[in-house]
């Protein structure tokens, strides 16, 4: 089984279901209630026929942005419990390798949007 987010058309993020769950389980308490729209997309995606699945894709900038604070937030979480966390520590250096890429794509994705943002409003293609 896997797991997979789609950041935005043409860009994702899978790793297995354990992974998967892992961090959405350290990151997803870290989402603002408030943020509606970014909980529910989260939420309906987890569990979908056999495959967890969050489309990112629709979701605005800013909750894109607030989705990638609680996984810095979740990942700060995950490194102070350390690899006394899990079950058998030897897969937490591969965890943690998994979430810092999820960080990372999400992220890369967040910078181009502004980016893409600061040249629109300087008048550039």
């Amino acid at each position: 089984m896997a797991g997979a987010i789609k950041i935005s058309d043409g860009e994702g993020w899978s790793a297995a279901s354990w992974v998967f769950d892992h961090v959405l389980r350290q990151s997803v308490p870290f989402i603002p209630a408030e943020n509606e729209r970014l909980l529910s997309e989260v939420k309906k995606g987890v569990i979908e026929d056999g495959l967890d699945y969050i489309d990112l894709s629709e979701v605005s900038h800013t909750d894109k942005r607030v989705f990638l604070r609680a996984l810095e937030d979740g990942f700060r979480l995950t490194e102070s419990q350390g690899d006394k966390s899990f079950a058998d520590p030897e897969f937490y250096p591969g965890f943690i390798e998994r979430f810092k890429e999820l960080i990372d794509a999400v992220s890369s994705n967040v910078a181009q949007a502004e980016d893409g943002q600061r040249g629109a409003d300087n008048g550039e293609i």
